[in-house]
């Protein structure tokens, strides 16, 4: 995980601010989860907190963040207004339990740390045990690992293989003029498919990144990002 104030910083900016996120990534998060007001979220992988503050800001009754990162937790305390109805807890994504249930599990970037299916088991089984009974589940995944090519142009990130790695296979996430990476597992839909019916989510679908056109990306970066999208989002209820 992250180790250096200087790296979680960059990542915290590139989150809030690069194109790729703010007019495909989150453009296809808001889409899915359509209204929030009133309801209440657990952010799992929130991170430095960006998605946690925009889901308030578009009227969730309150929101819980939890991240396994010691230092995202403190980087999302600080950079969160106290009368912002959010609880930012450290803890795991594939053990968190919570007395109270939630009416959206959120999730971010969270499956494509599984070290191994196991693990991505119990990630859905954390999403799963903490809804109400009438919840859902919304959330994007890493699908890098399935692209042919180890970069992105436009994005500030790359990964370490030179051909697409094996189903569950390590590999590394660099950012840009950072010392640092990030790592991930390839797991493709099918698998991840599987294990979300295992645990019993039902209405399981798997939506392709969308995007509203902005001028500070050219034609040609839409095209490749649509072309071989960074991730792939998942819905299912309980």
């Amino acid at each position: 995980m992250f180790k250096t104030a200087k790296f979680i910083n960059a990542y915290s900016v590139e989150k809030e601010t690069h194109p790729f996120r703010i007019y495909m990534e989150r453009h296809t998060i808001l889409r899915l989860i359509g209204n929030i007001e009133n309801n209440s979220i657990l952010d799992l992988a929130c991170g430095s907190g960006s998605y946690s503050r925009l889901f308030c800001k578009l009227g969730a009754k309150d929101v819980t963040g939890v991240d396994y990162g010691i230092r995202m937790i403190e980087d999302a305390t600080k950079n969160t207004p106290s009368d912002m109805p959010i609880s930012y807890i450290h803890d795991n994504g594939e053990s968190f339990r919570s007395d109270h249930k939630f009416d959206l599990v959120f999730h971010a970037y969270l499956l494509n740390y599984a070290s191994c299916t196991d693990s991505l088991r119990r990630m859905c089984e954390t999403m799963y045990c903490n809804l109400d009974n009438n919840g859902r589940t919304v959330g994007i995944t890493s699908i890098l690992g399935k692209s042919p090519s180890n970069s992105i142009t436009c994005c500030d990130f790359y990964t370490s293989f030179n051909k697409p790695p094996a189903e569950g296979e390590k590999y590394e996430v660099y950012f840009r003029n950072q010392d640092e990476s990030i790592t991930n597992y390839n797991w493709g839909k099918e698998s991840y498919h599987k294990i979300f019916e295992s645990v019993g989510f039902k209405n399981i679908k798997w939506h392709y990144p969308e995007y509203t056109k902005s001028s500070e990306l050219t034609d040609e970066d839409w095209d490749e990002l649509t072309n071989y999208p960074v991730f792939l989002a998942v819905s299912a209820d309980k």
